[in-house]
């Protein structure tokens, strides 16, 4: 009785371990199998090829206010995030011409000056020789307009050069003021310089100091670059989703408007700028300068059969996949489609039944 008990427990203990053996043998055989084939078949889906691009959002229009005489801020009527109209008074100007002004106001005075005083002496002299009949009406008229301009001239030099040395002369008691109005209506996006400031005019020499920027937020512009590889792909007239992650991700809609014909070279890529308009009406968007990533898409197919790129091959060329049928590897020359570089579609050479062998070379890299 002991020794069939002690059978029993042989015979059971057996039993288990041949049971492992065949699961673990069964096992390897499935994992050779699917090692083999593959884990992947065909499948039907959409393919888009499409790149995502960050740029900004700007105003289109942003414009610098500056002045037209030099002097001192002495008053600023706005804030930074204001709405001003146009015409509305931005900043007084306490006018303190610098010596280069003076010095440039003086010149031009004196040229003036001797110009009107020898046109004046050119008509004198003149209008005897057309009384004893020695020039025509029409050649003494020609020179009396000359005259005429050269005296405007040098009257407007002369009082720019009176203003000019009498805020000078005053200094700090200065009474002559200029206000400078905006010339547009928008934001108040930047305030350079605080009361008190001196700020220099623009000329030809010079851009001049801006008091202050404004931009019309009701025109917006999305700016970026797009590589050379993918400048023939955009077009004006071009769609542009656009994503503000910054602003709980909304999505605002953009149309390419501009396209630089000049490239540019960054790191030794050649980079296209471009232009996309937004329509402002349908966004409430109260900022200039906002990142914004662009979704262009280049091209979408419908739904199709495609596989992973992973298992394409190549022979001269020509494209094709190899597939394990009836135990054994069997190569199918394949017409591909549109490819979004992960999904590749299949036009012909393929069913959704096939399984696919990747190439040897990918087989240690493929988990």
């Amino acid at each position: 009785m002991q020794m069939n008990k002690k059978n029993m427990i042989s015979i059971s203990l057996l039993v288990m371990v041949t049971a492992v053996i065949v699961f673990l043998l069964f096992r390897n055989k499935e994992n050779s199998t699917n090692q083999i084939i593959g884990l992947e078949k065909p499948f039907i889906s959409v393919v888009r090829n499409s790149k995502k691009i960050r740029g900004v959002i700007v105003a289109a229009h942003i414009v610098d206010i500056k002045p037209q005489l030099s002097g001192v801020l002495e008053k600023i009527y706005v804030t930074v995030g204001e709405q001003v109209q146009k015409n509305q008074p931005i900043a007084k100007i306490r006018v303190v011409p610098s010596l280069d002004e003076i010095a440039s106001a003086q010149k031009e005075f004196k040229i003036n000056r001797i110009q009107y005083e020898l046109d004046k002496k050119m008509l004198d002299d003149h209008s005897g020789v057309y009384n004893l009949g020695g020039i025509s009406k029409t050649k003494l008229k020609e020179i009396e307009a000359n005259m005429k301009i050269s005296k405007l001239n040098y009257e407007s030099s002369m009082k720019k050069l009176e203003m000019l040395l009498n805020s000078t002369v005053r200094g700090a008691d200065n009474e002559d003021f200029t206000i400078v109005h905006s010339t547009l209506r928008g934001v108040v996006l930047e305030i350079p310089f605080q009361q008190g400031a001196r700020v220099v005019k623009s000329t030809s020499n010079t851009n001049g100091s801006s008091i202050a920027s404004i931009a019309n937020m009701d025109s917006l512009v999305f700016k970026s670059k797009i590589n050379e590889s993918d400048i023939a792909k955009i077009h004006v007239g071009m769609k542009l989703p656009l994503l503000i992650s910054s602003m709980d991700s909304i999505k605002v809609a953009a149309v390419i408007s501009e396209i630089s014909p000049q490239s540019i070279n960054e790191n030794g890529v050649n980079k296209f700028k471009f232009l996309a308009r937004l329509d402002a009406r349908d966004y409430n968007l109260p900022y200039s300068g906002i990142t914004a990533i662009a979704d262009i898409l280049f091209a979408e197919t419908d739904s199709v059969l495609c596989i992973k790129e992973k298992y394409l091959q190549f022979d001269r060329g020509k494209p094709y996949v190899e597939v394990w049928c009836d135990e054994e590897r069997v190569i199918h020359k394949v017409e591909t489609g549109l490819s979004d570089g992960i999904n590749i579609e299949i036009k012909n050479g393929l069913t959704l039944h096939e399984n696919l062998l990747l190439p040897d070379w990918r087989k240690s890299k493929t988990p």
